[in-house]
Order: C-alpha cells, then sequence, then structure tokens
C-alpha cells in the first residue's frame, strides 16, 4: 500500500518541483523576456508600417510620372522634367528615354542634345557609384549615344569609363562607341584596350565580336603604340 502511495506521490512532487523551477525562471528572466518579445513586436510592427509607407510612396511616384507623362503627349514639352530631376522616383530613367525618343522622332538635334545633357547634370553626376537597374544603363548609354559627337574628347572619354565599365549592362556598345571615337582621334592604345574587352567579354553579342575584329584591322601596325601624352599645346 505505501509502494502505491509513493508510486502516486512521487511524480505529483516532481511536477511540483518542475513548476517551481519554471516559475523561478520567470522571476529571474521574465521582465527580460518581455522585453524581448516586446522589441521584436515592435520590429515587425516597424517593417509593416514601413512597407506601408514605402508602397504609398511609390504609389505618389507613378501617379507623379504618368501625369507628367499625360502632360508630356499633351505638347507639354518640360512636363516630365520633375521626374527626371527626382532622385526618389523610380520612373525618373523612363521618363529621359520616353523624352529623348520624342526629341529623335522629332528630328530635333538641339532638343536631343539639351535632354541629354540635362539627364547627365541632373542624374548622372548626382547618382555616380549608385546601384544600378537595367533601365537606368539603357538611359545612360543612350544620353552617352546621343552626345558622343558635341561632347570635347577628353570629357567624352572620362565619361565612357563609367559605361565601359564590367558592372555595366551594356558595356560592349559603350566600349564600341568609346573605341570608334578613338579610332577617330588617333588614341589607338584605347581603341584597341576597348575592342580586346569586347571579344573577351562573354555576354558581348556576336555581331559586336564580328565588328570589333573589324576595328581592330583598322588599326595602322606601326602605330598600334601611339603615345597618348599631349604635346606642348595641350593636344595629342
Amino acid at each position: 500500500m505505501s509502494e502505491k502511495i509513493s508510486d502516486d506521490i512521487i511524480p505529483e512532487l516532481e511536477k511540483e518541483a518542475e513548476r517551481e523551477k519554471a516559475l523561478a525562471f520567470l522571476r529571474r528572466y521574465g521582465v527580460f523576456i518581455g522585453l524581448v518579445i516586446a522589441i521584436a513586436a515592435i520590429g515587425v510592427a516597424g517593417r509593416l508600417i514601413y512597407g506601408h509607407m514605402l508602397e504609398n510612396a511609390l504609389e505618389n511616384k507613378a501617379e507623379a510620372y504618368f501625369q507628367a507623362f499625360d502632360k508630356f503627349n499633351k505638347g507639354d514639352s518640360g512636363a516630365s522634367d520633375p521626374v527626371i530631376a527626382d532622385p526618389e522616383n523610380p520612373y525618373r530613367h523612363i521618363a529621359f528615354l520616353q523624352k529623348l525618343s520624342a526629341a529623335e522622332q522629332a528630328g530635333d538635334g538641339d532638343r536631343i542634345i539639351e535632354t541629354a545633357k540635362n539627364y547627365n547634370d541632373i542624374v548622372l553626376k548626382k547618382e555616380a557609384g549608385a546601384p544600378s537597374t537595367l533601365t537606368a544603363d539603357l538611359a545612360k548609354l543612350r544620353a552617352f549615344y546621343a552626345l558622343a559627337d558635341v561632347t570635347p574628347d577628353e570629357a567624352f572619354f572620362k565619361q565612357s569609363e563609367a559605361v565601359t565599365a564590367d558592372s555595366f549592362a551594356f558595356r560592349a556598345s559603350a566600349r564600341e562607341l568609346t573605341a570608334v571615337k578613338a579610332l577617330k582621334v588617333k588614341r589607338y592604345p584605347l581603341a584597341r584596350e576597348m575592342l580586346d574587352k569586347i571579344k573577351r567579354d562573354p555576354r558581348a553579342p556576336e555581331t559586336l565580336k564580328q565588328r570589333a575584329d573589324m576595328f581592330l584591322q583598322m588599326i595602322p601596325e606601326k602605330q598600334s603604340e601611339f603615345s597618348e601624352k599631349k604635346d606642348v599645346n595641350g593636344k595629342f
């Protein structure tokens, strides 16, 4: 009989001891655990609030873009300028591409140059080194092409560094244009460098690689080591 009683009591005592341990643990660390839970809850709520605010902000930017686009299509050529100038608007590069395309379709050379220059001044100079997107890279390439013939040589080659970098999505096209410009002003080492990079680039289109071979044949053998040092008058 006593054995049965002890069999019944011992488990109860063990359970009571476990409860006491749990209570002691809560008394000792309960405040800390509560703070951790509260902080975690605040973090979740904060992320939800931030996500909602970000969603609203993007909606506002999209609305600004579409309103500007509508005005632009109705003849207001400056309607998209605030969108292009807004560094927080993800549609700024698309707005620029549309404005540039409109100028090209109109055959307005002055407006093409002005549009590309404004984009360079507003966007490229302020966002140098910032993470890019495919749309942004396309816009930068279009501006680079539009200004190729009106940009002084040194400024052009300086600008080419950003669009011919390995991280640039359309680097092969930018390298080809840079090589052509370098050939034109007889900067043969730079031309060869750009063309060799096109040939070695696994992502470069085959048509560009074929043209690179053609342009390489245009570099004179005796002038392939042409010095790029300036003369006393500051010219090449």
